[in-house]
């Protein structure tokens, strides 16, 4: 069965935004989005070879649930100022790279995908959701799954139910109940994750639970009914439309051979000589695959922060924490350096992300033979809410990790860091963080905010999408 490619781009260009370092084109063009973009569009066109496929893109202006709701996505922040001026290219870069791109006036993303899931199915094709966003397992069933490419992670009927606790044909009803803090839709106030799931689990719907609402009892009966209006209204915001016409055919998202001229045109403006001489066959000079200079048998990368020359040996690699100049030079440095054969790993700070409080060095491998390492004095200590509410400074730049041991956060202070044990936990620590307007780094932040119910964290640098990005930057081939 041929299949069908449906692309989220927003959640790519993002992603790409905060992994890579700030970077611009000679005219002062900021293309670090466009860079990581580029990359991951490469590494997914050379990995599925599909045999159809679409961009979908939302629509610039405010979509019909806005009409519905003015308080639909009105708490999301400004867009940041160096990726606004780099959206128009990302159409202008997918379309040069002959993959159909679709946006409607008036709907989301979103929309056109659940269109275009409608169309793929009843023309005989599975369809693949590229995206890890929930709202789109409302439209996973056979022959039609969602894939995380950062995580690798493919999600069908039970990957859905594994993950969310529902039925795919219920997750529009899910929604309704639990709300979604990012796009600002309400739900069923007080009643969570669980909740839902128990409900949904005795109910067929939301029609089902309130059509029984005497039958319920006890406080989660008191929150349905103080809630009913915003729960229907709710399911309005969460349902994904899947009955546009957008006047296209199965034939229509065939990719098209590759706009050499124009494409050449955007790589130049881009100043993206590696990608140019990947895609088109240029003579310009290039960088070298992102995992540094190649010298002879040894690999070596010279930053702010270390230089580590590396033997070339089999299974050693180098991972980092940004990308490559196209002169060839390192702009970032080494997050850490792997050799599948050994269990050990040596951790460099990343200058892209600032030193970071939570690495220490481990014991070196042997493949690794000079490394330099800076970084202040760490203090940690344990700190129940109150504790932690008067430590912590406001509008900060701010680590944060959650491990074996616990949740930890660290802010500079003075010519070193100091690192907090949280001890607290539950919707006081998340109310609290909140009213702080931290700046997030470190890995896997939206688990990390989710776990501690913070709502909209400000996450400056992420170095799980660093990774997945740097993961998708050597090119051989599309």
């Amino acid at each position: 069965m041929k299949k069908l490619y449906l692309v989220d781009v927003s959640s790519m260009f993002f992603r790409a935004f905060y992994a890579i370092r700030p970077l611009t084109n000679p005219a002062g063009l900021p293309v670090n989005a466009l860079y990581g973009f580029l990359s991951m569009t490469v590494k997914l066109l050379r990995e599925i070879r599909p045999d159809y496929m679409a961009f979908c893109f939302d629509h610039s202006g405010d979509s019909f649930r806005k009409e519905i709701d003015v308080r639909y996505k009105a708490n999301r922040s400004e867009m940041p100022e160096d990726l606004r001026p780099q959206i128009p290219y990302f159409r202008k870069v997918s379309e040069a790279l002959g993959i159909p791109c679709i946006e409607a006036i008036n709907y989301e993303a979103d929309d056109i995908i659940g269109t275009l899931t409608k169309l793929g199915r009843d023309h005989g094709l599975e369809v693949v959701i590229v995206s890890s966003d929930k709202d789109f397992a409302q439209l996973v069933k056979p022959y039609v799954s969602m894939y995380d490419t950062m995580k690798d992670v493919r999600y069908d009927v039970a990957g859905v139910v594994d993950k969310w606790g529902v039925e795919p044909h219920k997750m529009i009803d899910y929604l309704s109940i639990v709300g979604d803090s990012s796009d600002n839709v309400a739900g069923v106030k007080g009643i969570g994750e669980k909740g839902a799931q128990k409900l949904l689990a005795q109910y067929e719907s939301l029609e089902d639970i309130y059509a029984h609402i005497d039958d319920i009892t006890g406080a989660t009966q008191k929150k349905l009914i103080a809630s009913k209006d915003e729960a229907f209204l709710s399911k309005r915001l969460v349902t994904i439309v899947c009955d546009m016409d957008l006047g296209v055919q199965p034939e229509d998202l065939r990719l098209k051979p590759i706009l050499r001229d124009e494409l050449s045109a955007l790589l130049v403006e881009l100043d993206f000589k590696t990608f140019a001489k990947t895609l088109l066959g240029d003579s310009a000079s290039a960088a070298p695959a992102a995992t540094g200079e190649t010298d002879g048998e040894k690999v070596v990368i010279e930053t702010d922060d270390a230089k580590v020359t590396m033997t070339s040996g089999e299974g050693a690699t180098a991972a980092s924490s940004s990308s490559l100049r196209e002169d060839g030079h390192i702009e970032g440095s080494v997050s850490h350096v792997l050799n599948p054969n050994s269990h050990e790993k040596t951790i460099i700070p990343a200058s892209a992300a600032g030193s970071n409080p939570f690495v220490r060095k481990a014991p070196p491998m042997p493949v690794v033979s000079e490394v330099k390492i800076e970084i202040g004095p760490v203090a940690e200590a344990r700190y129940d809410l109150g504790q932690l509410a008067k430590w912590l400074k406001p509008n900060a730049v701010t680590w944060a990790m959650q491990t074996e041991r616990g949740s930890f956060l660290a802010q500079s202070h003075g010519a070193g860091w100091k690192i907090a044990e949280v001890a607290a936990e539950g919707v006081e620590l998340g109310a609290m963080l909140n009213e702080k307007n931290l700046k997030y780094k470190g890995f896997d932040i939206k688990s990390f905010a989710k776990g501690h119910s913070i709502t909209a964290p400000e996450a400056v640098w992420d170095q799980m999408l660093a990774a997945y990005v740097i993961r998708a930057s050597p090119i051989d081939s599309v």
